[in-house]
């Protein structure tokens, strides 16, 4: 299929949104890096022959604190840095670059947060549109749309829509957020958010199957992926977003919906590639 300008701007926008987000997380608050330098078993070596601290030193080291926030904040000005530099204008080896490094950053952040819910597949794996994004805009300037990007999606949708299934469904403990926002947008108790929540996770494994079948179930997954994903998206913002108190609580969740946007976004890219091949619209890869 020949590139379309409805695809790059959904594409872009979802870029944006990831790179935003999580820069704005880095650069105002935090990412989970502790979990990989205070893990004493991957960090002693580096400490002890690189840094000439012992492990303890290392620990009370005065400027840990400050150094560490720096290197955050570093990754996050590096995210809005490429961010420009993929999108203000078009160069094959520059937009290659900035879209390599995006994707390298969004995968250690996710590595991170794997690190941090004691190396869960499922955690990491939750982020898998997240930190695609940059690949997956990558290859279609490349290429366009052809079968291996259409796979790519599918496969990044599935896998962050079944991970998500599974901490809903309590293979991995149901994280409190979840039963959290879910009362607070909808009229259920602890008990009826629990399971409520148990049927998503079901559905999520079921429509993530879908994505890899044909016709009608394969379509309704797809509606499925868009509902859900633009809802559980806007939930960070509705859930937690307080009137009286509107800058200081978007300050804390804006981003969060922000670097979600592609949960929504790819499932809609999918939707329209469906929409064009019934169509019969014929377009080199």
């Amino acid at each position: 299929m020949k590139k379309s300008r409805v695809f790059f701007i959904l594409l872009c926008l979802a870029f944006i949104g990831v790179s935003v987000g999580r820069a704005y997380q880095c650069i105002f608050w935090d990412i989970p890096i502790r979990s990989l330098l205070w893990k004493e078993e991957w960090m002693t070596s580096v400490v002890t022959n690189i840094l000439g601290l012992s492990w303890e030193d290392y620990l009370k080291h005065p400027q840990a604190d400050s150094s560490i926030q720096c290197f955050v904040s570093v990754l996050g000005y590096l995210l809005v840095l490429t961010l420009i530099m993929a999108l203000i204008q078009y160069r094959q080896l520059l937009t290659r670059l900035s879209l390599y490094t995006s994707f390298i950053i969004l995968t250690f952040i996710a590595f991170l947060y794997h690190l941090e819910k004691f190396q869960t597949a499922g955690q990491f794996f939750e982020y898998s549109l997240q930190f695609t994004t940059p690949w997956i805009l990558w290859s279609y300037l490349k290429s366009g749309v052809t079968k291996k990007w259409i796979v790519l999606v599918k496969v990044a949708v599935a896998l962050t829509f079944t991970s998500h299934g599974l901490y809903a469904l309590g293979f991995y403990p149901v994280p409190v957020h979840f039963v959290s926002m879910t009362i607070q947008i909808l009229p259920f108790s602890q008990g009826s958010a629990v399971s409520f929540l148990f049927v998503i996770g079901i559905i999520d494994i079921i429509c993530s199957i879908g994505l890899f079948t044909r016709g009608v179930f394969f379509k309704l997954s797809l509606w499925y992926c868009i509902i859900w994903g633009g809802l559980t998206t806007a939930a960070r913002i509705m859930a937690n977003v307080d009137v009286s108190m509107m800058g200081s609580t978007l300050h804390q969740w804006w981003y969060q919906s922000m670097y979600r946007l592609p949960h929504f976004i790819f499932p809609i890219l999918l939707y329209l590639v469906c929409v064009r091949q019934e169509k019969g619209v014929t377009e080199k890869g």
